[in-house]
Protein backbone atom coordinates (compact mmCIF):
# COMPACT_ATOMS: atom_id res chain seq x y z
CA UNK A 1 0.00 0.00 0.00
CA UNK A 2 1.32 3.42 -0.90
CA UNK A 3 1.29 6.34 1.51
CA UNK A 4 -1.89 8.33 0.95
CA UNK A 5 -3.86 5.36 -0.42
CA UNK A 6 -6.90 5.27 1.88
CA UNK A 7 -8.44 2.28 0.09
CA UNK A 8 -6.21 -0.24 1.82
CA UNK A 9 -5.90 1.13 5.33
CA UNK A 10 -5.78 -1.84 7.65
CA UNK A 11 -4.29 -2.93 10.93
CA UNK A 12 -1.06 -4.11 9.32
CA UNK A 13 0.34 -0.70 8.49
CA UNK A 14 3.95 0.04 9.26
CA UNK A 15 5.19 3.46 8.13
CA UNK A 16 8.93 4.08 7.79
CA UNK A 17 11.05 7.20 7.23
CA UNK A 18 14.75 6.65 7.76
CA UNK A 19 15.14 5.85 11.47
CA UNK A 20 11.45 6.60 12.14
CA UNK A 21 9.14 3.56 12.30
CA UNK A 22 5.41 3.91 13.03
CA UNK A 23 3.59 0.66 13.76
CA UNK A 24 -0.06 1.66 13.47
CA UNK A 25 -1.77 -1.42 14.97
CA UNK A 26 0.54 -1.45 17.99
CA UNK A 27 0.42 2.35 18.28
CA UNK A 28 4.19 2.19 18.62
CA UNK A 29 6.75 4.71 17.35
CA UNK A 30 10.48 4.07 17.27
CA UNK A 31 13.35 6.33 16.29
CA UNK A 32 16.73 4.65 15.80
CA UNK A 33 15.35 1.49 17.49
CA UNK A 34 14.34 3.48 20.59
CA UNK A 35 10.65 3.58 21.50
CA UNK A 36 9.22 7.10 21.57
CA UNK A 37 6.26 7.55 23.94
CA UNK A 38 3.60 9.70 22.26
CA UNK A 39 0.22 10.87 23.47
CA UNK A 40 -2.85 9.71 21.54
CA UNK A 41 -3.09 13.09 19.82
CA UNK A 42 0.60 13.16 18.85
CA UNK A 43 0.30 9.65 17.42
CA UNK A 44 -2.79 10.54 15.35
CA UNK A 45 -1.04 13.65 14.01
CA UNK A 46 2.03 11.64 13.02
CA UNK A 47 -0.07 9.00 11.23
CA UNK A 48 -2.07 11.70 9.40
CA UNK A 49 1.17 13.33 8.24
CA UNK A 50 2.71 9.99 7.22
CA UNK A 51 -0.34 9.03 5.18
CA UNK A 52 0.19 12.19 3.12
CA UNK A 53 3.98 12.39 3.30
CA UNK A 54 5.39 15.16 1.15
CA UNK A 55 2.05 17.00 1.05
CA UNK A 56 0.94 19.80 3.34
CA UNK A 57 -1.73 18.88 5.88
CA UNK A 58 -3.71 21.76 7.39
CA UNK A 59 -4.23 22.32 11.10
CA UNK A 60 -7.96 21.82 10.51
CA UNK A 61 -7.34 18.42 8.90
CA UNK A 62 -5.07 17.42 11.77
CA UNK A 63 -7.65 18.58 14.34
CA UNK A 64 -10.28 16.43 12.63
CA UNK A 65 -7.89 13.44 12.52
CA UNK A 66 -7.28 13.78 16.26
CA UNK A 67 -11.00 14.19 17.02
CA UNK A 68 -12.16 11.30 14.82
CA UNK A 69 -10.03 8.88 16.82
CA UNK A 70 -10.85 10.51 20.13
CA UNK A 71 -13.90 10.85 22.35
CA UNK A 72 -15.26 14.02 20.70
CA UNK A 73 -16.12 14.72 17.08
CA UNK A 74 -15.07 18.12 15.75
CA UNK A 75 -17.28 19.09 12.81
CA UNK A 76 -15.57 22.46 12.39
CA UNK A 77 -12.25 23.02 14.17
CA UNK A 78 -12.04 26.19 16.27
CA UNK A 79 -9.11 28.50 16.96
CA UNK A 80 -8.56 26.59 20.20
CA UNK A 81 -8.33 23.32 18.22
CA UNK A 82 -5.75 24.89 15.88
CA UNK A 83 -3.68 26.17 18.81
CA UNK A 84 -3.86 22.73 20.38
CA UNK A 85 -2.43 21.25 17.16
CA UNK A 86 0.46 23.76 17.36
CA UNK A 87 1.28 22.60 20.90
CA UNK A 88 1.02 18.91 19.97
CA UNK A 89 3.22 19.55 16.92
CA UNK A 90 5.93 21.22 19.02
CA UNK A 91 5.92 18.28 21.44
CA UNK A 92 5.94 15.74 18.60
CA UNK A 93 8.88 17.41 16.87
CA UNK A 94 10.83 17.53 20.14
CA UNK A 95 10.19 13.87 20.93
CA UNK A 96 11.14 12.69 17.43
CA UNK A 97 14.30 14.81 17.40
CA UNK A 98 15.45 13.48 20.80
CA UNK A 99 16.10 10.07 19.27
CA UNK A 100 17.58 11.05 15.94
CA UNK A 101 18.70 14.65 16.15
CA UNK A 102 16.73 15.19 12.93
CA UNK A 103 14.63 18.31 13.33
CA UNK A 104 13.69 18.43 9.63
CA UNK A 105 11.29 15.47 9.49
CA UNK A 106 8.24 17.72 10.00
CA UNK A 107 8.28 21.13 8.39
CA UNK A 108 5.88 24.05 8.61
CA UNK A 109 4.33 25.08 5.31
CA UNK A 110 3.44 28.70 5.92
CA UNK A 111 -0.24 29.40 5.39
CA UNK A 112 -1.02 25.73 4.72
CA UNK A 113 -0.03 23.55 7.68
CA UNK A 114 2.63 20.91 8.20
CA UNK A 115 4.41 18.36 6.03
CA UNK A 116 6.31 15.18 6.82
CA UNK A 117 9.36 14.83 4.57
CA UNK A 118 8.46 12.48 1.69
CA UNK A 119 11.00 9.73 2.38
CA UNK A 120 8.24 7.76 4.12
CA UNK A 121 7.59 4.34 2.62
CA UNK A 122 5.52 1.30 3.55
CA UNK A 123 7.45 -1.98 3.81
CA UNK A 124 5.88 -4.94 2.06
CA UNK A 125 4.82 -7.24 4.90
CA UNK A 126 5.51 -10.38 2.83
CA UNK A 127 9.20 -9.94 1.99
CA UNK A 128 10.36 -6.86 3.91
CA UNK A 129 10.94 -4.75 0.81
CA UNK A 130 9.38 -1.36 0.26
CA UNK A 131 6.45 -1.12 -2.05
Amino acid sequence: MAIGDDSGLDDGRVLVRGDLVVEVPARCVRVADRQVPLTRSEFEILVALAERAGQPVSKDELAVAVAVHGPHAVPTPTDADRRSIEVHMANLRRKLAEGSGDRTAISTVRGLGYRLAPEVRVPDQRDGTTG
